[in-house]
């Protein structure tokens, strides 16, 4: 099986990709577990809003997807990796903090956009950055992101409880657009990639 992966003897920018991966899983993510109360108690929405701020997300998710792909191989992938998650973060809040509904609409697309391109960059720059005896093992910690992804719906429902969705999400979002920022900062190695 190979010796397991050890993110600190890693790369520098390989466990910060990793780490990247997990972020969003706890700050960004939530706000489709939310949804149904979002949209319910703070836009004040039925089941058929409900559906068009669902489609709304899947509409940017899918120009988001369609952009990264027209790009092809192009240059400072880790940058624009960067500005995607950080621009998620911002129209989360946004969204958060919007009583319109078409407004939050327009918010679930760019959110929709930003964390699909995110998903798709981060993904591409595991693969191709990670040592080719390690990129197998690397990848299936990358896949846990997806697993862990309703574990992390729960920290989040318990605070949307205690002090209200829109809050909630208005946290998170913020919170994502800053660690973003600080890795930035503190990586500047992804910023090259």
């Amino acid at each position: 099986l190979g010796q397991p992966i050890d993110i600190y003897h890693m790369n520098e920018g390989h466990s910060a990709l990793l780490v990247l991966a997990f972020a969003p899983l706890f700050f960004g993510m939530p706000y489709r577990g939310l949804m149904p109360a979002y949209a319910s108690g703070v836009l004040h929405t039925g089941p058929e809003g409900l559906g068009l701020l669902m489609a709304g997300t899947g509409a940017g998710a899918l120009c988001g997807s369609l952009l990264i792909a027209s790009l092809g191989d192009f240059r400072r992938k880790g940058l624009l990796l960067l500005w995607a998650c950080f621009l998620w973060g911002v129209f989360l809040a946004l969204f958060a903090l919007s009583r319109s509904f078409l407004l939050s609409l327009v918010f679930l697309l760019f959110i929709g956009a930003g964390s699909t391109a995110f998903m798709s960059i981060n993904s591409a720059l595991i693969q191709t950055h990670a040592p080719p005896e390690m990129r197998g093992r690397v990848l299936s910690v990358w896949y846990m992101t997806f697993g862990l992804m309703p574990l992390a719906i729960l920290p989040a429902g318990a605070a949307a409880e205690a002090v209200g969705v829109a809050t909630t999400l208005a946290a998170g979002g913020v919170a994502l657009a800053l660690f973003i920022l600080g890795m930035m900062v503190l990586r500047p190695q992804l910023r090259r990639m």
